[in-house]
């Protein structure tokens, strides 16, 4: 695993190869600014000091530079330890297999029957609170998360049910889930479509009256009609004759 340097460790490299020049350190070190470079040295000079600024604009390392830079090596080269997908320190998702992808559930279109699209709706809600580990959400709230200002109807018909049968109560803008069963609703989501199966067309009579001349190669034995053609012959002697005569 390949680690970017930081502009302090850039620096302070050059310096361990040599260099000693505060300007040329400042204005011609590769790879970083001129501000991250004056800023890398400022903060050596600080630190330790790692380096000394001597003889006009030299920079010269300090007893404490050795050290310093070798722990900031072994610290920025050293490869992070990466978490198993099975540790629960994880919080990366990583790279999806195949067999694991799930599809978006989508819901289904409300019922153009009041009360059918009323418990539709019903069922919408007790399902969006469920899937976000919520037992409490705001009106306001649910009605954006829903999309209802598509179906108002059906969103205040969905709420009503949920309240009239005991599954929820609303209190000052508020809907609350309950304990209670109430009644069965039905399944929000749409179900998955039935792969179409292809019809087997039935053989014609043609076809099986001659299928065994089809499979022995004989597709010139036989016209349009069923028939066997008698004429090709006879068309080929009148083509060899014709031919002959040229010639």
């Amino acid at each position: 695993m390949v680690h970017e340097k930081t502009p302090i460790r850039i620096v302070a490299e050059e310096i361990a190869m040599g260099k000693r020049s505060y300007l040329q350190l400042a204005l011609f070190t590769p790879g970083i600014t001129v501000s991250q470079a004056t800023k890398a040295i400022s903060e050596m000079l600080k630190k330790g000091p790692l380096v000394s600024l001597e003889h006009g604009l030299q920079l010269i390392p300090t007893k404490a530079f050795n050290p310093w830079l070798a722990g900031l090596r072994l610290k920025e080269d050293e490869p992070k330890a990466q978490l198993s997908p099975q540790q629960p320190g994880n919080t990366s998702c990583g790279s999806p297999s195949p067999t694991a992808a799930v599809l978006k559930p989508y819901y289904r279109r409300l019922s153009t029957d009041r009360r059918q699209g009323g418990l539709e709706m019903a069922a919408r809600i007790k399902d969006h609170l469920r899937r976000r580990n919520k037992n409490t959400i705001s009106l306001s709230e649910l009605k954006r998360a829903l999309h209802a200002d598509r179906h108002p109807d059906a969103f205040a018909d969905g709420v009503s049910q949920l309240v009239r049968y005991g599954m929820a109560k609303v209190r000052d803008g508020r809907l609350t889930l309950t304990a209670a069963e109430g009644i069965a609703l039905p399944d929000p989501y749409r179900q998955p479509a039935e792969p179409k199966r292809k019809r087997k067309r039935r053989p014609s009579e043609w076809f099986e009256k001659n299928r065994s001349k089809m499979d022995n190669g004989q597709h010139s034995d036989f016209g349009e009609d069923g028939e066997e053609d008698e004429d090709s012959d006879d068309g080929d002697e009148d083509s060899a004759c014709r031919q002959w005569e040229s010639c």
